[in-house]
């Protein structure tokens, strides 16, 4: 093996040992260089520890912007694309893999750019041919080729391509024209330069109508003028008439053409516009003055007669003669209005039975389809007459209880409506003693459960009023009867002690009993049950407490009557006693050892059953 021989194989070895770490592999380019002009050829190899790696390896390129570039130990590219490129080598040899990464930057200047044609701020009629020229030149690619060259205005948009352009279509205005060139890298240069195309508004004629003329409100008028535009695109010509248009001051627009007649003219002095626009929006007018002159209606009133009256009931008529000297007065045109109740009706004749009552000042105007007004008026009274109410049932002093169902009749009569009904006719009651009212509702009968009146108002006295009110809101003075909602006494009874019954000091005596409120039908409980007992003796009072039961154990000796009180819930005045008498005994001596005591039962007669609860049943 010769020496050569054996070095290569030791450096193969190294690079299969070595490819691990990466360290020892570097990417390398003629002159050290980073940075190349686009299109250039870049020409990379790759080496380890200083030596070029030779072909037994595999070697393969990749750019992070344009992926494989390609294989082997050496490459020369010539389309990398401009910007910073990250060139990554990947070596393999033996089964083992080793990278290096190197970060290179193409560059590309965009072309310069010259507008040779129009000079900048040059001013150009509208229409006129204008002649674009420019050129651009490119540092990597030299002259740039006309079909990389475009025109675009600000205003317009594309214009198109090439070193020379000619247009004649570029619309009003201040327009910014830019030259594009674009290199064969996508790099882009511009210029720019500023021009005006100016357009010049159309001349208008206003043939007829003459300044100054007076026209009748109603009257045909024929509107005749013409325009001319001195820059059209082609040539100087007339403005169609679809593009002229006629306005009035006072009544805005009035149409379009050069011959136009209108008869629609509001009264007064106007100024007449002929309006005229060209292709790009320039606007000429011209103007005339003119005065619509219009006589306003006449209107007498024919009836009713000044300070007529006329009951709330009856029909009024209206009759008027209304003339306008334009003519063309409709029936819609002739309103009657009424000071008091607003729009009565339209027409020459009006009937109505609607009017409220009180003095009307009743007003006719007639008004043109100019707006030209003429009145008359006339002052009328509507009377109206209240009605009257009686009731016919219940008579008077009338006596109820909470159980009861009052039932009412009335009757309502009115001069201008007859025999009044339904929600015509309000009853209400009033309670006498405190002045509080509930109402009761409406119509000739009407049924009311009392227990409901004493749930608003409580018992006593009441007042039931019936008033009735006419369609015209008049009210009858108030119908009256008088009535009293009775409250019954409480029901009360004791059921323990019984009468006569004997007990024994120290005992004890129970109290049991009854009581019920009759009128709504309940029973009486806690403190609306008093106990109470008096010795009979010496007068001597005590309370004994309050319930239906109650347990006594320090009455002395002596005859007591005991008394039970029920309390009415709803008047604590009203009230019903019941009293029994007892009597109670002194203790029995202690008797002395081996004597047989006689026995008795605490708080009960020797020889009687104790009394108990038994036979307290409601209503008993």
């Amino acid at each position: 093996m010769t020496s050569g021989a054996r070095l290569k194989q030791v450096l193969l070895l190294g690079l299969v040992l070595g490819l691990v770490g990466c360290k020892d592999l570097d990417i390398q380019t003629d002159g050290n260089k980073s940075e190349f002009r686009f299109a250039s050829p870049v020409h990379l190899w790759v080496t380890f520890k200083g030596s070029a790696v030779g072909s037994e390896a595999s070697v393969r390129w990749r750019s992070n912007r344009q992926g494989d570039l390609g294989t082997g130990p050496s490459i020369t590219i010539t389309h990398l694309q401009p910007g910073k490129h990250t060139i990554e080598v990947e070596v393999r040899q033996g089964g083992k893999k080793g990278t290096k990464k190197r970060t290179i930057k193409v560059v590309n200047d965009a072309p310069a750019v010259s507008i040779l044609e129009p000079a900048a701020n040059r001013k150009v009629g509208v229409g006129t041919a204008l002649r674009l020229r420019g050129a651009a030149t490119d540092t990597e690619d030299g002259v740039v080729p006309g079909e990389a060259l475009t025109w675009s205005s600000s205003l317009d948009g594309a214009l198109g391509g090439g070193p020379l352009l000619e247009v004649s279509h570029l619309r009003p205005g201040v327009h910014d024209l830019t030259l594009t060139a674009r290199d064969r890298a996508g790099a882009e240069g511009r210029a720019r330069v500023r021009l005006e195309v100016t357009n010049a508004p159309p001349t208008v004629t206003i043939a007829h109508p003459v300044n100054g003329q007076t026209v009748p409100a109603g009257a045909r008028l024929r509107l005749r003028g013409s325009a001319h535009d001195p820059d059209a695109r082609t040539q100087p010509q007339r403005v169609p008439g679809s593009k002229l248009e006629w306005r009035s001051d006072k009544d805005g627009r009035l149409g379009v053409g050069e011959d136009l007649t209108i008869d629609s003219l509001s009264p007064g002095a106007h100024t007449l516009e002929l309006l005229a626009t060209d292709e790009f929006g320039a606007v000429g007018k011209a103007t005339v003055r003119i005065r619509v002159h219009n006589e306003a209606p006449t209107v007498r009133i024919r009836e009713p007669g000044d300070g007529r009256s006329f009951s709330a009931r009856a029909e009024v008529r209206f009759v008027a003669e209304a003339h306008d000297p334009e003519g063309g007065l409709d029936e819609g045109d002739i309103v009657w209005r009424s000071s008091r109740d607003g729009t009565i009706g339209k027409g020459r004749s009006v009937k109505t039975d609607r009017l409220s009552i009180g003095e009307h000042q009743v007003t006719c105007t007639a008004t043109d389809r100019h707006g030209a007004s003429g009145s008359a008026r006339v002052r009328v009274v509507i009377t109206n007459q209240a009605p009257t109410a009686r009731i016919t049932s219940p008579g008077g002093a009338t006596t109820l209880l909470y159980t009861d169902t009052l039932s009412l009749e009335g009757r309502a009569e009115d001069r201008e409506d007859g025999r009044l009904r339904g929600d015509r006719l309000e009853w209400t009651a009033v309670r006498v003693e405190t002045g509080r009212s509930h109402g009761l509702g409406s119509g000739e009968r009407l049924n009311v459960r009392v227990s409901s009146l004493v749930e608003r108002l409580g018992f006593g006295r009441y007042e039931v009023r019936l008033v009735a009110t006419d369609r015209d809101g008049a009210a009858s003075p108030a119908a009256t009867v008088g009535l009293t909602v009775q409250n019954r006494a409480p029901e009360v009874r004791i059921g323990n002690p019984l009468a006569g019954t004997t007990f024994t000091a120290g005992g004890v005596l129970l109290c049991s009993g009854y009581g019920q409120d009759p009128d709504r039908g309940r029973l009486l409980e806690n403190a609306e049950m008093r106990w109470s007992a008096r010795r009979v003796e010496d007068g001597a009072a005590r309370d004994l407490g309050r319930g239906t039961r109650l347990e006594v154990r320090d009455l002395p000796a002596g005859t007591w009557d005991v008394t039970l009180t029920g309390i009415d819930p709803d008047d604590a005045d009203l009230r019903t006693t019941a009293t029994v008498r007892v009597r109670i005994t002194e203790a029995a001596p202690v008797t002395t050892a081996g004597a047989t005591p006689t026995s008795t039962t605490a708080g009960a007669p020797a020889g009687a059953p104790v009394s108990g609860l038994s036979g307290l049943v409601p209503g008993q």
